[in-house]
């Protein structure tokens, strides 16, 4: 079948997430060492609410691309949810380093850090890398 990561995204942007999960299996059938297909499997699993599969996904996907910065954030907002905030904090580290100026990424760490209480060390730099603005300044 042609076209498999153009129908993930049709489905992806229509918010079919069921349709696209049973999709995406397919491909990671036909394709099991297709990185893409494994992210579209977690991205589709998170939306349902099933986390554990989600989780899979995303690891199964890094062990094929583990320089894609947005798999590693999508793992870190899995951890999120299973308020595994140590474990959302280093995975989005991980993805911070891959892609340093992603704001939504660097906002996901932020949110984690506050969930732990590590913000006061940690989430002045992370700050300052959004706004370029120095933390004291920005925190007044």
């Amino acid at each position: 079948m042609s076209g498999w990561k153009e129908q993930i995204i049709q489905l992806q942007n229509e918010g079919n997430w069921h349709t696209m999960l049973q999709l995406a299996k397919r491909w990671t059938e036909a394709k099991p060492r297709n990185a893409t297909a494994w992210y579209a499997v977690g991205v589709a699993s998170h939306q349902l609410g099933e986390y554990n599969q989600s989780s899979d996904a995303f690891q199964r996907s890094l062990k094929l691309d583990p320089d894609n910065a947005q798999t590693w954030a999508n793992l870190g907002a899995v951890y999120s949810c299973f308020e595994e905030y140590e474990k959302a904090i280093e995975v989005y580290e991980t993805a911070v380093k891959k892609a340093p100026k992603d704001a939504d990424i660097l906002l996901c760490l932020g949110r984690a850090y506050l969930a732990v209480k590590r913000h006061h060390k940690k989430f002045g730099p992370v700050l300052e890398k959004l706004t370029g603005m120095a933390p004291e300044k920005a925190m007044r």
